[in-house]
């Protein structure tokens, strides 16, 4: 059985989903769930910055560890 050692990451992010997201909105339905949840998952990769990727976005370091493209373009967005 998994305990929330096993992955401290995932932890922390749903530590800050719960937090910064789902406590603070009521949702009218799982459609504006699903837009909410879709803009905060853009803001935590594009803009948030990380104590644990040395305050970088993590498409910033993303970026600088694999330089050179997908050769698919649409799966990195979808990613």
């Amino acid at each position: 059985m998994a305990t929330p050692e096993d992955n401290a990451y995932i932890e922390t992010f749903h530590s800050n989903l719960q937090r910064e997201v789902i406590d603070r909105y009521e949702f009218d339905s799982i459609y504006h769930a699903q837009m909410t949840l879709d803009r905060y998952y853009e803001w935590y990769n594009e803009k948030r910055r990380h104590g644990a990727l040395n305050r970088q976005t993590p498409n910033h370091v993303f970026k600088n560890i694999n330089p050179v493209p997908f050769e698919n373009e649409k799966l990195l967005n979808y990613l």
